[in-house]
Order: structure tokens, then C-alpha cells, then sequence
């Protein structure tokens, strides 16, 4: 069991996201099943406790940050649509504050975002691994965005 000071989201940021026509399924660790669905979402901005969703239809939801532990985006598909599955990717932070990403597959592209959506770095580490430190980082809250082939998910971390 890896001890971790963070909670885990899988998502898709910049401060203010276009996501024009994608469905976003919201999961908390207690389900395997979404605990919230949006559909044609518009665009998605967070501050700094909560996640606004606004859909098409210029309906904006805000979910508490500390609802759930992780979504992700699904393109639309006209004949149907394909759950997601969570992945075998791990994002934790260690006593020494060294960030590490695991996953089965090489990760292709690492980004690290501010909450207020300022890209803080940006590396390719094409490897199964990852590690960077934080320790000059600020406490609060940050988004690790990883992609590995053509699958990007997200990671909210908290660094105390």
C-alpha cells in the first residue's frame, strides 16, 4: 500500500477548458460506477474548491472538489457511449514531497498546473515512471496532467 498525502482526479485542465460536445463521468472511490455524468460539455473551470462544468445548454454545475476523486472525458459517439475504466496509473506524493507517477504503460507527456491553470512544467519522460520534486512548490493544490498513447488523465494533488 502506498501512503499518499493527496487525492487522485483524472481530468482534463487549463484554468478554463474548451471541451466542446464531450460527455465528463465523475467517480468517487467508493463506486466503480460514475456518481455524476455531464453531457456536451462547453467548458470546465475550478477555483480553488470547486469544479464548474457548463454544459451546451449554458447550465453550469459546481461540484465540491471534495466529492469525488476523479473524472475523465469520453468523446461523444453518435451510436453510443463507452464507460471509462480507471487505470492502473498511480499519482502520489511522498514524505520527502517527490511526486511520482506509475502506470503499465510509457508515459508519453507530464504537465503540472497551478489551480489557477498556469502550467508550472512540462516533460516527456517516455518511461512507466515518473518523478519530480515539489519541495520548492507552495502548498495547496495542483493538477498533474499525464498522457500516455492517446488517453490523457489528470491528477489533483495536494502538497501541505
Amino acid at each position: 500500500m502506498i501512503k499518499s498525502k493527496l487525492l487522485t482526479i483524472t481530468f482534463i485542465i487549463s484554468c478554463l477548458i474548451s471541451t466542446e460536445g464531450k460527455n465528463v463521468y465523475i467517480y468517487n472511490e467508493k463506486s466503480n460506477k460514475p456518481i455524476n455524468t455531464f453531457t456536451n460539455v462547453r467548458k470546465i473551470t475550478f477555483t480553488e474548491n470547486t469544479m464548474n462544468i457548463t454544459e451546451s445548454n449554458d447550465k453550469t454545475s459546481e461540484i465540491p472538489l471534495s466529492d469525488f476523486n476523479f473524472f475523465t472525458f469520453i468523446e461523444k459517439v453518435i451510436s453510443s457511449v463507452e464507460m471509462p475504466s480507471k487505470s492502473n496509473t498511480i499519482v502520489y506524493i511522498d514524505t520527502n514531497d517527490i511526486l511520482s507517477i506509475k502506470t503499465d504503460n510509457t508515459i508519453d507527456n507530464v504537465e503540472i498546473f497551478s489551480v489557477n491553470g498556469n502550467k508550472i512544467l512540462s516533460s516527456i519522460p517516455v518511461s512507466s515512471t515518473f518523478s519530480h520534486s515539489l519541495a520548492s512548490y507552495p502548498a495547496g493544490m495542483y493538477i498533474v496532467k499525464t498522457r500516455i498513447g492517446e488517453n490523457q488523465e489528470f491528477h489533483k494533488i495536494i502538497k501541505k
